[in-house]
């Protein structure tokens, strides 16, 4: 029985074979069951494969590779799903010069990564990739800006419960109290940059890159700026690079977070 990423799989090859075909359901389901018939992998229309194959074509439509198509007439009114054209978006797809974000392996690789995932931070992950495919970009940008500001709460709450007793972990505790991210980010960054030359080769190189700049692109730029009426329009490109990003930078926090353990002295 073939596994979900396999028909998903199956299911673009079909679309590639004849992109510019108008699509009945039917039709096309045939050619995906002709597909795995070629592979001699068992499939069952009738069964579970059946129903994965047509949730997984409905996604495709989600994500913008297809579009239903007019009746006879010409007129949308009435249009049946079972009918659909593939997009430009998706003939592009097909044509090898974009790929369709699956984005889902994004939740499986953090699940299968980390020590654990946070509850809240999968949960506004799930929505960004949901609002992505949706083609809300600001949206979901928004949405990854919430669950990077969680992930870096995070931290920062390791890096105060591990600090030794004395006025830094004074003055972040009282900043923490303030629940104000960019003034406990401040704090933070302030004493963390008098720690960096303790800090392991792999988690100084990539401070910087990891913790600044994806703290600032990700809650200070797209976060505040797309979740405000200034005028500011997030791509499609610029949305599923800070999906991608998220997971590199979850991974680095992990990874200092873990060091802040046992490691931090007076500095």
């Amino acid at each position: 029985m073939p596994t979900r990423k396999e028909i998903e799989r199956v299911i673009f090859d079909v679309l590639k074979g004849d992109r510019r075909r108008q699509w009945g359901l039917a039709d096309f389901l045939a050619q995906v069951d002709d597909h795995f018939r070629a592979k001699r992998i068992p499939f069952d229309l009738q069964n579970d494969d059946g129903r994965i194959a047509k949730e997984a074509i409905w996604e495709m439509a989600n994500k913008g590779l297809m579009m239903p198509h007019p009746n006879s007439t010409g007129a949308w009114d009435q249009t049946p799903f079972p009918r659909f054209n593939v997009t430009s978006f998706g003939e592009r797809c097909a044509e090898g010069r974009q790929y369709p974000a699956g984005l889902d392996d994004i939740i499986d690789v953090l699940r299968e990564e980390l020590r654990e995932i946070d509850l809240t931070v999968e949960f506004y992950l799930v929505e960004a990739i949901q609002t992505y495919h949706a083609q809300c970009y600001n949206a979901s940008a928004v949405m990854v800006g919430v669950a990077a500001e969680k992930v870096i709460r995070r931290l920062i709450d390791s890096y105060q419960s591990n600090l030794p007793e004395g006025r830094q972990k004074d003055e972040l505790q009282r900043v923490l109290q303030q629940r104000l991210i960019g003034r406990i980010f401040e704090v933070f960054n302030k004493q963390m940059q008098l720690r960096l030359g303790k800090l392991p080769e792999h988690l100084k190189e990539h401070y910087r890159p990891q913790l600044e700049t994806i703290y600032e692109s990700m809650i200070k730029s797209l976060r505040d700026d797309a979740g405000h009426p200034k005028g500011i329009e997030v791509d499609r490109w610029q949305a599923l690079a800070h999906l991608y990003l998220f997971i590199t930078y979850c991974r680095y926090c992990e990874q200092l977070s873990e060091w802040f353990k046992g490691n931090l002295t007076s500095a």
